[in-house]
């Protein structure tokens, strides 16, 4: 570990999820750095459940440390808490896998996907003890680059960032480092490194360029700079499938947004909704091969041991083989007990066949996205959705066992009248009416609906946003429209759209204003909880800036943006066309490969088919629909108990992350686990007495049982080896048919505990004996769910002694809702502010005088309740 190691650890137990924070995680990768000469910190400025969950950061963590010489590690911004403390104890922010601190490395890389995390990456910077602006930085310095979605207009960041990748990562990535490796070491200074490093395609190096402002819009606007590239063309991966999806994803502790193996099927989209940033710039369509994704899957479910597998892509339902697929993929999982997602359905995708097959293991949500309430709306932004499509989804999914769906809609846009936002409760009424009909326990629908935002590279970017005020009132009109209580209403704060739209079309002026806002305290502002506007609008004031000219102005098409510079592969005359469609409400039918509109440079690749060839053409329905198998019988189940240790950093995992992680495990290997039956599976393992997080334990305990008998010195050797450090099996024996349970049968732990202030042994055996003779009661005030409670801790001391290293050694009765924590008896011994360092030494069964190991009380069977009148 590192020369900072010490301080983090003085840390964690004071913070919210400190398992966050403590690496570790499977398939994580530690490289000798004797081997390595690039350093590369990926840097998702979001929580780490956020950017744990990103399948960008997931394929260039595994690309990266494929290549030899090349070591990527993974920070995140520190959730607020933790900020606060590394400033307070002078900690640098460091990554997960060797906590180095970032201005260490050669690269730090940013992950750009959302306009409200920019004053989070002036935190890590900050943090990571690198200069904010790419004009203060020295020679050795990090260079700081980023890429993304955001990248398409990158000015807001300009003044931050050394150097922008424009495009898709996996070649852009690669070459910029060979590049850069050539550079080091050859000697090139740091001004002649971005100079060169300009020159590879997709790679856009803000400090190279001039600004000025336009006299038209009064954007400040990048100039040509002879000797770089203008415009920056985004670098385009035509065969996707050059780069197999990664089948060894970090397998993180704690529960993270999309907590699962998630595969990309299909890169682009070929619906072209004119709101959709996402639709343009990852044009064209190009598909993964059905071989390629099962081939992955079949890896990555090995490999990590999730039970959950998604499907993504802009516009799953599109992918051409995606009936057949899934078909294939559900055979495979069901008796695995594997579940099946697809991420982003259009409602005409979500058809019986489909919805059939993804309920064979369990029911994952279903979403719909209809955008717009009426006909009229959704031609206008080209969705491609009629409401004969959106109704017959929704009753598929209830007919199929669904009783939630969760409805999208967006407010403000282009053209949008009173008519169309009656046309949401309308049609949110209509589908609660058909979930009636079908679901048994009641339908449920939860209305979602944000606000529009003219982003750019769209047909819509020269388009004024719709003001706060109308936001506000088109909200309150759909939650009085939806009062009923098997409607649930979400919506986004305008203010944040409103911050969102600034910096979704700002240019290099706004970098000003966010480092004012981040002075200012602002962090997290995606975070409603967390978003601090009245601090936004005072850093607009300070540094002069007029919000109107990106919010509301209406532009003429052939006006000057600020990212006219980047080349998004997508012609200006193509979205001028589609925004002259838009407004006298004519959609454009998807494309494909003998319906090309001639959208972009990639035209000659679309229509010859190479990138997805043969694929586009295909339909969910050619293929007949296959009949889903009858489930198995329920397998014998075999039942074995284990003694476990739970050591070093695993400490910070709380029950439920313990349990995910044990369970995990099992999976990957492979040990044939019963499952509970019913619509949710759930594998049947049961934990003895919860720890609490930051205690060490030299004996666990936990229950589980399995469809065939397995040998139980092999079965805990093939555990082992597939739990990460500081978690391991002691032993593993066979229990008997009909035993207790071991909540029924634990009744209390043993603990040793060393004082921060520690005494002798006589000293404490002494010390002691005074405390607890002829007191009646010890009483402690402790919190619980947020409330100061009093506990007598008397009571639940079996025995306490001093040991011969001066240690405090006790055995606690557990169970029952007054049952006391060691910390608890700690301080009702020695006061309030005394502390120690906890260890649980083993849970016992206190039988007839006796303290028993529950390994030797696997054949005491339950007790058969007395007959009635006995």
């Amino acid at each position: 570990m590192s020369v900072h190691s010490e301080a983090i650890e003085r840390i964690l137990p004071r913070v919210q999820k400190p398992a966050r924070y403590i690496g570790g995680e499977w398939n994580s990768v530690v490289k000798d750095l004797s081997t390595v000469d690039i350093r590369m910190a990926l840097a998702f400025p979001d929580s780490y459940e956020l950017g744990m969950s990103h399948l960008g950061l997931r394929i260039l963590y595994s690309l990266l440390n494929s290549r030899p010489g090349v070591w990527a590690e993974r920070v995140f911004c520190p959730w607020l808490d933790m900020e606060a403390e590394l400033r307070r104890e002078r900690v640098p922010l460091t990554t997960l896998e060797s906590e180095t601190p970032l201005r260490e490395f050669h690269v730090v890389g940013f992950s750009l996907q959302y306009e409200l995390n920019y004053t989070n990456i002036l935190t890590m910077l900050h943090l990571g003890g690198i200069p904010l602006f790419t004009a203060d930085r020295k020679e050795d310095d990090p260079l700081i680059i980023g890429g993304g979605s955001m990248a398409c207009n990158p000015e807001p960041l300009a003044d931050f960032f050394d150097c922008i990748l424009v495009g898709d990562g996996e070649e852009l990535v690669l070459d910029f480092l060979a590049k850069l490796r050539s550079l080091r070491r050859s000697g090139a200074s740091r001004a002649d490194t971005l100079r060169e490093l300009s020159t590879v395609e997709g790679v856009y190096v803000p400090s190279l360029y001039e600004t000025a402002p336009d006299p038209s819009t009064r954007f400040l606007l990048p100039l040509p700079t002879p000797g770089a590239p203008f415009p920056v063309k985004r670098r385009i991966l035509y065969d996707i499938d050059r780069y197999p999806f990664p089948d060894d994803v970090v397998v993180p502790f704690n529960e993270i947004v999309h907590d699962r193996v998630s595969v990309e099927i299909m890169r682009g989209c070929t619906v072209g909704c004119r709101f959709c940033q996402a639709g343009i710039i990852y044009r064209p369509v190009r598909e993964r091969s059905p071989e390629s994704i099962k081939a992955v899957l079949e890896k990555s479910l090995r490999r990590t041991g999730f039970d959950e597998v998604s499907l993504t892509s802009l516009n799953s339902g599109e992918y051409g083989s995606v009936a057949g697929l899934i078909s294939d993929l559900m055979d495979d999982f069901q008796e695995e007990k594997t579940s099946l997602s697809l991420s982003s359905l259009r409602p005409s995708s979500l058809n019986e066949r489909i919805a059939e097959q993804i309920r064979r293991v369990r029911k994952t949500g279903f979403t719909m996205a209809p955008e717009a309430g009426t006909q009229r709306l959704r031609d206008v932004i080209n969705k491609g959705t009629s409401e004969s499509d959106i109704l017959a989804g929704a009753e598929n999914a209830f007919r199929q066992g669904w009783e939630q769906l969760k409805l999208y809609f967006m407010i403000g846009l282009p053209t949008e009248t009173d008519e169309d936002i009656q046309g949401i409760l309308d049609l949110a009424h209509k589908i609660l009416r058909i979930g009636k009909q079908h679901a048994r326990r009641g339908a449920r629908i939860t209305v979602s609906a944000s606000s529009f935002i003219p982003k750019p590279h769209t047909p819509f970017q020269w388009l004024p946003m719709e003001r706060m005020e109308a936001l506000r009132e088109k909200q309150a009109r759909i939650r009085s429209g939806l009062k009923n209580p098997a409607i649930q209403f979400k919506w986004h704060d305008v203010e944040i759209s409103w911050l969102e739209g600034i910096f979704a079309k700002g240019d290099r002026s706004l970098g000003r204003t966010l480092l004012r806002a981040w002075e200012r305290g602002c962090r997290y502002d995606g975070w409603t909880e967390h978003f601090r506007y009245r601090e936004w609008v005072e850093a607009l004031n300070e540094t002069g800036v007029d919000t109107s000219r990106y919010l509301y102005q209406r532009l003429e098409v052939g006006s000057r943006h600020p990212w006219d510079h980047i080349d998004s592969g997508v012609e200006e005359r193509y979205l001028a066309k589609e925004l002259e469609l838009s407004l006298t409400s004519r959609p454009t039918d998807t494309c494909g490969i003998d319906k090309c509109y001639g959208c972009g440079s990639f035209a000659r690749q679309c229509l010859s088919g190479e990138l997805v060839p043969g694929k586009m053409q295909e339909s969910s329905e050619v293929e007949p629909p296959r009949p889903v198998p009858p489930p198995s019988p329920p397998p014998p189940r075999f039942r074995y108990r284990a003694r476990y240790r739970k050591l070093g950093r695993m400490k910070y995992l709380s029950h439920l992350e313990l349990s995910r992680t044990i369970m995990r495990a099992f999976r990957r290997a492979q040990v044939p686990l019963s499952y509970t039956e019913g619509f949710h599976p759930m594998p049947r393992l049961a934990f003895a007495s919860a720890l609490a997080v930051g205690v060490e334990s030299q004996g666990e305990y936990l229950d589980f049982e399995v469809s065939r008998p397995i040998s139980p010195k092999p079965l805990r050797d093939q555990i082992n080896q597939c739990l990460p450090r500081g978690l391991g099996l002691d032993q593993v024996a066979e229990v008997a048919s009909g035993a207790q349970s071991l909540g029924d049968l634990i009744n209390a732990a043993s603990y040793s505990a060393r004082l921060e202030a520690p005494l002798s042994s006589a000293l404490l055996a002494r010390d002691l004996a005074e405390r607890l003779g002829g007191v009646t009661e010890l009483k402690v005030t402790r919190e619980r769910k947020g409330q100061q409670e009093e506990v007598d801790v008397l009571p639940s001391i079996h025995h306490i002694a001093a040991a011969e290293d001066g240690t405090l050694e006790m055995v606690l009765r557990v169970g029952g809702t007054g049952a006391a924590r060691p910390d608890d008896v700690i301080r009702g011994l020695f006061g309030p502010a005394a502390s120690a360092r906890i260890t649980r030494q083993d849970l016992l069964v206190l039988r007839d005088g006796e303290a028993l190991s529950p390994m030797a009380c696997r054949g005491l069977l339950r007790v058969p309740p007395a007959p009635a009148g006995a």
